[in-house]
């Protein structure tokens, strides 16, 4: 991947970079809310804690 860093007397490559984060950004945002595909990565345990103690 390439960085892209801010320059004063070029501002176009930083600009261009933005642009197409921000685009990227809105099309997964935009498949997820068509598709209904869950915002975690990783399913959430049951029992965070581990099971529940019996007494």
């Amino acid at each position: 991947m390439e960085r892209v860093r801010f320059a004063v007397d070029d501002p176009l490559p930083s600009l261009a970079m933005s642009g197409s984060w921000l685009c990227s950004g809105v099309r997964k945002g935009a498949h997820r809310m068509r598709t209904g595909a869950p915002h975690l990565t990783r399913p959430v345990p049951a029992h965070p804690l581990g099971p529940p103690q019996q007494p």
